[in-house]
């Protein structure tokens, strides 16, 4: 796991207390408080993952980080991680139209 970032943390718990005012709640881990990108992992991965996570620490919200979710579906599964990054559903729509365009 990443080395935790105790003032982000604190940051994320006023956030959630508050009511999310200021961020997204999902702009940040909830495990080591980096930020977070829009990813995706199947749900019979991320429930592998989640479990072991939630165990440990019940304290956590259900948003972590690739890096964060990696290390703990390896430490869940004993399996590494190799990821497959893809473009967005608009990147891939937008380069259609630009080629549509393009082409006539």
């Amino acid at each position: 796991m990443p080395t935790p970032s105790v003032g982000r943390l604190d940051l994320l718990s006023r956030q959630r207390e508050a009511g999310w005012p200021d961020i997204h709640p999902e702009d940040y881990c909830h495990l080591c408080g980096g930020r977070n990108i829009s990813w995706y992992a199947d749900a019979e991965l991320w429930n592998e993952a989640w479990a072991l996570i939630h165990a440990e620490r019940p304290d956590v919200q259900s948003v972590l980080c690739p890096q964060c979710f990696a290390e703990a579906w390896k430490r869940a599964t004993g399996l590494g991680v190799t990821w497959h990054v893809i473009p967005s559903a608009a990147t891939l729509l937008a380069r259609i139209r630009d080629a549509q365009r393009a082409a006539g």
